[in-house]
C-alpha cells in the first residue's frame, strides 16, 4: 500500500487495529524500497513523498519484501538459465503503431527478476532487418515485469533439482516508420547494467514480421 498525505503513526495505529503485523518505510515511487532498503537520514526521510505500508495477519518475511523491492546488478547468467517463450504476437502491422506480444519467461536461475529499484530488470526489444545482422532500433521501449518472477526453488526430496517458476506478460512494441519485412528481437535488459540478449546469457527470440 502507498500512502501519501499520511502520518506514520496515525497510520501504524489505523493498520494495527485490523492486523497482527505492520510495517512502513519512507521511499519514492522510483525507488520503493527506501528506507527499508537502507537507513535514511532525518533530512532524506522529510524529502521522502511518499509513505509505504505492508500489513499482514501473519509475520512479514522483511528479507523477502526487500528482495522484491530492490535488485541487484545480476552476473551474466549462463545460457539456458532463463528462457524467453513468445506465445502470441502478430505477423502483419502497420507502420507508426503501436501492438502487443505475449511472452512466457521462465526463470531457472536464483535470481528474482522484476523492475523495482535503481537497477530494474524490463522486458524488451530491438528492431532489425529481415536478416537479423543490423539494428534499425536498438533501444525498443521497456515493459515491466509485474508481477514479479521468482527464482527457481529447490524441489522436496531432490536437492540437485529446482522447479521452474514462470509468467507470462504482455509487452508493447513500436513498429517503424518503413514499409518492409523486419525481425523483432525480444530480450530482457537490466538498465545500467547489460542487455541479456549478449554472451554468455543469448536470450533472445526473433520474429518476423511484415509492415504494412
Amino acid at each position: 500500500m502507498h500512502i501519501n498525505e499520511q502520518s506514520p503513526r496515525v497510520l501504524r495505529q489505523q493498520l494495527s487495529k485490523h492486523f497482527k503485523d505492520v510495517t512502513l518505510w519512507f521511499g519514492q515511487p522510483e525507488n520503493p524500497g527506501g528506507s527499508l532498503i537502507k537507513k535514511f537520514s532525518r533530512k532524506e526521510l522529510c524529502a521522502a513523498p511518499s509513505l509505504f505500508a505492508i500489513a499482514s495477519h501473519r509475520p512479514i518475511n522483511q528479507e523477502q519484501l526487500k528482495n522484491i523491492l530492490q535488485i541487484s546488478p545480476i552476473p551474466p547468467l549462463p545460457i539456458e538459465k532463463v528462457k524467453i517463450v513468445l506465445k502470441d504476437y502478430p505477423r502483419e502491422v502497420n507502420i507508426n503503431s503501436e501492438f502487443e506480444i505475449q511472452l512466457a519467461i521462465e526463470n531457472h536461475s536464483n535470481f528474482v527478476f522484476h523492475s523495482n529499484g535503481f537497477t530494474p530488470v524490463h522486458i524488451a526489444y530491438h528492431w532489425m532487418n529481415k536478416q537479423a545482422t543490423n539494428y534499425i532500433v536498438f533501444d525498443g521501449e521497456r515493459t515491466k515485469i509485474f508481477p514479479p518472477l521468482d527464482k527457481a526453488k529447490p524441489m522436496l526430496f531432490k536437492s540437485l533439482l529446482c522447479q521452474i517458476t514462470k509468467q507470462t506478460y504482455t509487452a508493447k512494441v513500436k513498429s517503424l516508420s518503413e514499409k518492409g519485412n523486419y525481425t523483432l528481437r525480444v530480450t530482457l535488459v537490466q538498465e545500467g547494467v547489460r542487455w541479456f540478449d549478449e554472451p554468455p546469457t543469448q536470450l533472445m527470440e526473433d520474429i518476423l514480421i511484415n509492415l504494412v
